[in-house]
């Protein structure tokens, strides 16, 4: 497998034991639900692979709604294995006629909402009378950049911070990653944070509006989103972006976007 940099559309051998039949990979790329759907029945045909590798969600894992393949779509496959990127969780389920199919996660922390622990998914496949199978999973634990997750309301938080993240720079001897959250009106975040990190270190900043996260407050749970007139004058005729922007800013982290999308193109219609 040497000369593979990507798998993305191809199929190839790999012998992992002299004397026996090699494993087959097959590689593919994100696409659309319909078309994961074509390419799905295509494999279940031929079954011609021993794993799939794809990049992509599966609702029931990705806690996604709305239409995006679910596990009921990878069944009778043939493989050994289907092993999923793009979700950073580490999650695994048994699919009928296809093996184990999940996620491993990420090996080190990649958005703010991934755990702090991280590993690596070793698969022990073996041959058999049936083909390729899988044999034992391990989750084995990275060592991976150490880091830190912040918000910031105020510059009183700043200040504290600040000695915090020294402090922790210092203990860790090694460059380590911060993500911030912080409001629009302090100055200077990430360049404070850069400082206070070390050398090689790496700082994920993102301000948020305050006026906004009080709107997103206020709510009532009644899972409705706040009009835009709620913080603005007057609404714009036809200003359909500025609702998918409100529609997207005040979603909770990890919600489907697909509802807010729907309201937005809605809009845009009616005006």
């Amino acid at each position: 497998l040497s000369h593979v940099t990507a798998l993305d559309g191809l199929t190839v051998d790999f012998s992992p034991v002299a004397g026996l039949p090699p494993m087959r990979i097959t590689g593919w790329s994100f696409c659309n639900p319909d078309s994961m759907r074509q390419q799905l029945s295509g494999l279940r045909l031929a079954k011609s692979s021993d794993v799939l590798i794809w990049h992509g969600p599966v609702a029931e894992l990705a806690n996604f709604q709305g239409d995006h393949v679910n596990l009921a779509d990878f069944e009778d496959l043939g493989t050994a294995a289907v092993l999923l990127g793009d979700i950073h969780k580490t999650a695994y389920v048994e699919v009928k006629g296809s093996g184990v199919l999940g996620y491993p996660g990420s090996t080190e922390l990649c958005n703010r909402q991934d755990p702090l622990t991280h590993t690596f998914t070793l698969i022990d496949l073996a041959y058999g009378p049936t083909g390729w199978t899988v044999m034992g999973m391990e989750l084995v634990p990275v060592n991976s950049r150490p880091s830190k997750v912040l918000r910031l309301d105020d510059e009183a938080q700043v200040a504290k911070a600040l000695v915090e993240v020294r402090a922790w720079a210092e203990v860790n001897h090694r460059p380590g990653q911060v993500f911030i959250t912080y409001s629009s009106d302090l100055q200077n975040v990430r360049a404070m944070f850069l400082e206070a990190a070390g050398h090689g270190s790496i700082v994920r900043a993102q301000s948020f509006d305050r006026a906004v996260m009080n709107t997103v407050k206020a709510l009532d749970g009644s899972g409705e989103l706040p009009k835009i007139e709620s913080y603005m004058s007057s609404k714009v005729q036809g200003a359909w972006a500025s609702n998918l922007a409100l529609s997207l800013a005040v979603m909770p982290v990890g919600s489907n976007y697909g509802p807010a999308l729907q309201t937005a193109c809605d809009v845009y219609r009616s005006s």
